[in-house]
């Protein structure tokens, strides 16, 4: 009897011991499971862009971080007829963090995003829209005082600009350069030897950008005419421009620019007092 006793005392504990390895069991799927099917964390994702204008073949960056903090493939997009194409592939780091190049392309505005596909259980994400403006380049050579003063877009500081004077057709010679200002004008101390000449400003390439060639300046010539620049930083200085159908040229009026923006008719002839063009918002009197 004590060992019938005994042996179904060892049946029901075995019992016990594989029931409670099968629950531990269950349990540890469950909670595996359970872990496995839990969401990432949602966070805001970050993007940013400079600059918001630009020129054709200038970088921009695009900069952030995506939702999930970590380690991913990020893409920059362009919006081209209603799609999102042209990738540029990136990745985040392992905070997430990204920054991407992408350069102006030749069209009046670009729109942009950035895109984080789906990677595992982690989402896609998608930035909003960025609206980048392309600036179109100018270089514009003025007298200055004595000399010539170059003003470039898009402006800032830094960008190398050459002025040149033309030795024959199709051949410039480089006078000097000089490097912009914060404001884009780069300002040259060259004096001409002569009342004649013509002059360009070369803006070298800059950020992307290629190089830019202003329009001539003609010192002095029978079919140009000098007026005043509309610029309120060019302080009165003098443009030359085609002249209207019955004005008369500086050739035959006696007379050239100065530095004050006034004609100087002694360096020219003596052929009496003559009446300098008008500047904008003023009247203009003769002078002798």
């Amino acid at each position: 009897m004590g060992r019938a006793v005994s042996a179904s005392s060892r049946r029901s504990v075995l019992a016990l011991v594989a029931l409670a390895g099968l629950l531990a069991s269950l349990l540890v799927i469950s909670s595996s499971t359970a872990t496995s099917a839990a969401p990432v964390a949602a966070r805001a994702g970050t993007a940013n862009v400079g600059p918001m204008k630009a020129t054709a073949g200038q970088w921009l960056t695009f900069s952030g971080k995506v939702p999930t903090g970590d380690k991913r493939p990020v893409i920059v997009q362009r919006l081209w007829a209603g799609k999102w194409v042209s990738p540029v592939r990136g990745s985040s780091n392992a905070s997430g963090a990204y920054s991407i190049k992408v350069r102006m392309m030749a069209m009046p505005e670009e729109y942009f995003s950035v895109f984080a596909p789906k990677a595992g259980n982690r989402k896609a994400w998608r930035s909003k829209t960025f609206k980048i403006k392309n600036v179109m380049q100018e270089v514009r050579l003025n007298r200055s005082g004595n000399s010539f003063r170059a003003n470039t877009s898009p402006d800032g500081a830094g960008r190398v600009v050459a002025l040149q004077q033309r030795v024959s057709p199709g051949q410039w010679k480089t006078l000097e350069t000089a490097t912009t200002r914060a404001g884009g004008a780069a300002a040259f101390s060259h004096v001409p030897a002569t009342d004649d000449g013509i002059y360009r400003a070369v803006a070298r390439g800059w950020k992307g950008m290629g190089s830019y060639i202003s329009f001539p300046l003609h010192l002095d010539s029978p079919d140009l005419v000098w007026k005043y620049v509309n610029d309120p930083g060019a302080r009165g200085v003098l443009n030359p421009s085609r002249a209207a159908p019955g004005v008369p040229p500086p050739s035959t009026t006696g007379g050239r620019p100065t530095s004050s923006g006034t004609w100087n008719t002694a360096s020219r002839s003596s052929r009496g007092p003559v009446t300098p063009p008008a500047r904008p918002g003023s009247t203009s009197s003769p002078v002798s």
